[in-house]
């Protein structure tokens, strides 16, 4: 369970994912945790009014709005 970054972790085994180039997006501050648990940039979208985590790169209206953010990172 989140923050906790193990599904993350396994995935990336699964998938062969290089979690350094990878970005996440979620909209709680637990979202943000298990991202950087493991080494993954975080972005948090923020229109669902919860608390913003201070170490994610950005904070977004939407995922949308995080589409320009991730083209970048992972290009």
């Amino acid at each position: 369970r989140k923050p906790k970054s193990g599904l993350l972790l396994t995935a990336a085994r699964a998938l062969h994912l290089d979690l350094a180039r990878s970005v996440m997006v979620g909209d709680r501050p637990d979202d943000v945790e298990a991202a950087l648990g493991a080494g993954v940039v975080p972005i948090q979208i923020t229109s669902t009014g919860g608390p913003r985590h201070p170490l994610a790169i950005a904070h977004v209206g939407s995922l949308l709005d995080a589409v320009p953010l991730i083209l970048a990172r992972t290009a």
